[in-house]
């Protein structure tokens, strides 16, 4: 996967009752900032065209490459800043695999309370893993059900390798997204295999519009059945990780139905990902699917983690009277 280059940045912002809208461009900070606006009737001209200078100054406070995809899941609004680039998906990638686990269980192919024998001792030690940690037995049995818990809600490495071994393998999750009509996402390595070397994250990328798409089209159940549909946002409506991100500058209680994803640093103190996901509840009843990702960055975590969650805010804000 090539990095993208942070001085070529599209934004647009759309609306999906315009087919063609009122196209226009209009150029900021320099000829190679485009930005394409399709103007929409759900909310203010002003309102949308104030999201760009507010997105490109986050993407500087990011210190990186900001990637943002936000879709009104009702209105169609559709904000987006490199919503089309290929970005390191880290463990926000545990989405679209419990997806293709779904798919196995409702194909007959997987039970929820198959069960998993699991050798405590024989864990890798230096990866992320609740899992691991809450073993009390060195040979004990989990079942898929068990496993869905702790890859989706609290990003579990090893669940998630179990998992991928289960249904076949990241070739099994990238082919069911692509038959679902997701095709700008590209799965190619497990957690154990990410960890061994540097690059092996870069194949594991998505477009944050793809990513939003994703999570409409299960919001839509069109990936799986109502009752499963149900289950998966219930396991991401609990995840643990990343309560600074898009949670971060939003009321509490506020409900987000998200993934998160992070990397190490390489050599030179640069993080490959810093990743939040998912679902924003409005009170109004309308759902905003954003998708952010933060690469390139040598800054500090929290601080980046701080830039996605003035992101959510400013969704909130955009919507929220």
């Amino acid at each position: 996967m090539q990095t993208p280059n942070i001085f070529k940045l599209s934004f647009s912002i759309a609306n999906c009752s315009h087919s063609l809208g009122h196209l226009f461009m209009l150029r900021l900070l320099s000829p190679i900032l485009i930005f394409i606006l399709f103007l929409a009737p759900a909310i203010s001209e002003a309102q949308l065209k104030s999201l760009a200078p507010s997105l490109l100054a986050l993407q500087k406070e990011s210190g990186g490459i900001l990637g943002v995809s936000i879709q009104n899941m009702e209105t169609g609004d559709t904000i987006s800043l490199n919503g089309e680039k290929p970005l390191v998906m880290q463990s926000s990638f545990k989405f679209p695999i419990a997806l293709a686990v779904f798919n196995e269980i409702e194909n007959n192919r997987l039970s929820l309370e198959k069960k998993v024998k699991i050798t405590k001792s024989k864990l890798p030690k230096e990866t992320w893993s609740p899992l691991r940690d809450q073993l009390k037995e060195n040979t004990s049995e989990v079942s898929v059900r068990e496993l869905l818990v702790f890859m989706v809600s609290h990003s579990d490495n090893i669940a998630c390798d179990y998992l991928l071994d289960i249904i076949g393998g990241p070739s099994t999750v990238q082919n069911f997204i692509h038959q679902k009509g997701i095709k700008n996402i590209a799965i190619k390595y497990s957690e154990a295999e990410m960890g061994k070397t540097w690059e092996a994250q870069y194949q594991n990328w998505v477009h944050p519009k793809a990513m939003s798409d994703l999570f409409i089209k299960l919001f839509h159940e069109e990936l799986l059945s109502p009752e499963h549909t149900k289950h998966l946002i219930k396991l991401m409506e609990e995840t643990t990780t990343g309560a600074g991100r898009l949670k971060g500058l939003l009321p509490e209680n506020t409900i987000v139905a998200h993934r998160t994803g992070t990397s190490g640093r390489n050599k030179d103190g640069m993080i490959a990902a810093v990743v939040d996901a998912g679902v924003l509840f409005l009170p109004n009843g309308q759902h905003a699917a954003i998708s952010v990702f933060v690469t390139g960055s040598g800054k500090e975590t929290p601080e980046i983690e701080a830039v996605i969650a003035k992101i959510g805010r400013a969704v909130w804000d955009l919507y929220v009277k």
